[in-house]
Formats: structure tokens, sequence, C-alpha cells
């Protein structure tokens, strides 16, 4: 089968994780949910980004946190592949606008000193979580994005207190 570039389309998604680092203390930081409502908002964002970022809704790009308050998933909208330029400067557009909000909760949130990182490698393990007063959550509810109800199987010694 010959694939014509003119005609086949696809997207792309991609999972970021936001990670807090200060000295040999790792921890994802619990902030997805609060970057993303200011990138949907256009608040707290240069013109000019909110300006591309505009655009790109306007195209059907999406970004939303994922399974947990950690993590951001960007998608794109469905290119041909001799667009495929265009999902590049896409995703580096959403980069940078995350960037940019992340260096901002930095400095109105002083308790976080480290650095925060914002990686699609998920270079970091670790299954500590954070807040953006630096205080660790253990609270499974707080970390997960889920209104749903969490059956879990198994012995009810290993249900985590939170969810008892």
């Amino acid at each position: 089968m010959k694939i014509d570039p003119n005609k086949f389309e696809f997207g792309i998604e991609k999972e970021y994780a936001i990670v807090y680092k200060e000295r040999d203390f790792i921890s994802y930081l619990l902030a997805s949910q609060q970057i993303v409502n200011k990138i949907k908002s256009m608040s707290d964002i240069h013109e000019n980004l909110a300006r591309k970022v505009g655009y790109l809704f306007a195209k059907g790009w999406e970004i939303h946190p994922e399974y947990t308050n950690a993590l951001i998933e960007v998608a794109s909208p469905p290119y041909t592949l001799d667009s495929f330029d265009e999902i590049i400067e896409g995703f580096q557009v959403f980069e940078e606008v995350v960037r940019y909000l992340l260096i901002d909760f930095k400095d109105k949130n002083r308790n976080l000193k480290g650095e925060i990182l914002f990686t699609d490698k998920f270079s970091s393990s670790t299954d500590t979580f954070i807040n953006l007063k630096n205080e660790k959550i253990t609270d499974i509810k707080q970390i997960i994005l889920t209104n749903e109800v969490v059956t879990f199987l198994g012995s009810k010694n290993l249900i985590p207190n939170s969810f008892k």
C-alpha cells in the first residue's frame, strides 16, 4: 500500500510530567490542573503566547491534566504528513507557555525553593507527590484526577487509609 502524504492524516498526543527537585528530594508537583486552567482562560500569559495558544485551540489542539494532577497531556488535531512541522511547532508553543507559567508559579509560591522540571521523558522515577505549598501529599484522592468510584481488588488490608 502506498501512502499519499496529502491524504494520510494523524495526530499526536504527548504527556508531560511536572517534577520538583530540591537537593536529593524528587517529587511530582501537583500543579497540572492549575496550569491547564490558566492556559484555557488565557490568564497570566503574555499576549504573544496567548495569541499563539488561541490559534492552536482554534485549529483543534487540546490540553488537559492526565491521570494525576502532576501530568499534562497535549494532543494535536489530525495533520497530513507534509505538515509535520506544524505539529512540532504546536508542541513547542505549549511547552513554552507551560514553562512560563511554572516560572510564575515558583515566583508566587516561595515554599518551592528547588527546581521545577517539565519533561516528556519521565526521567524521574518517584512515588512522592507535593502540592504548591511544598507539602507532601499522600491522599490518593488529591493525587488522582477522578470523581469516579475507585474499586480495589484483593485484601481489605491493602486499601489505602485515604479510601477508608
